[in-house]
């Protein structure tokens, strides 16, 4: 039976979610451990720092080493981000938005591979995988649910480049039906 850790560490929030075989084992905010509101501030220059507290934890729960996780999947796709450059006037050079921001944040999230093997001494490359910023919220709503059909609304500040998605989630699929780009975001107006 397959485990998979589920990581959250690009922007704030930071957490882990540890399954076996599609239900979950154990969940944690890394703020529970730290005592540090969000975990951290969102800054491109630090999406690479961990939720390893919250990490450790889903690994007791379950009695397991990171040895024995199956599959890593974060909750980013960094190459996607890379579509987020130069939508606005308001952009500070450094910072979100500037092709010298969005480039320091690509490259810091490029390290989390290797810094999780570091940390556990274990080759992760084979088993990483980067998933979209809304699929993993729409994904971690529904297939854990108890429905095998449903449809799905994200609204979130901003994942890669997309405030609002709806799919249709069925059986154990999502499929994207729409989504709306930043910077038309319900998510920053709340």
């Amino acid at each position: 039976m397959a485990y998979i850790l589920g990581i959250n560490h690009a922007y704030h929030e930071s957490s882990a979610c540890l399954l076996k075989a599609g239900a979950i084992v154990a969940t944690a905010e890394e703020e529970r451990f730290t005592r540090q509101a969000h975990a951290k501030p969102a800054r491109v220059d630090n999406p690479d720092e961990l939720p390893i507290n919250a990490i450790n934890f889903c690994l007791r729960k379950a009695g397991i080493t990171f040895a024995d996780v199956d599959h890593i999947a974060s909750s980013f796709s960094p190459a996607k981000r890379l579509e987020n450059t130069e939508f606005d006037a308001l952009i500070v050079e450094g910072g979100w938005g500037s092709k010298s921001g969005e480039a320091l944040f690509y490259e810091k999230l490029q390290q989390v591979p290797k810094k999780l093997s570091i940390t556990y001494g274990v080759d992760v490359c084979s088993k990483f995988h980067w998933v979209e910023h809304h699929a993993s919220h729409a994904g971690s709503a529904f297939l854990v649910s108890p429905f095998e059909e449903a449809a799905i609304l994200v609204v979130d500040g901003i994942g890669e480049i997309e405030s609002t998605t709806f799919c249709k989630g069925e059986a154990n699929k999502l499929t994207k039906l729409q989504s709306i780009n930043y910077p038309h975001s319900l998510g920053f107006l709340w």
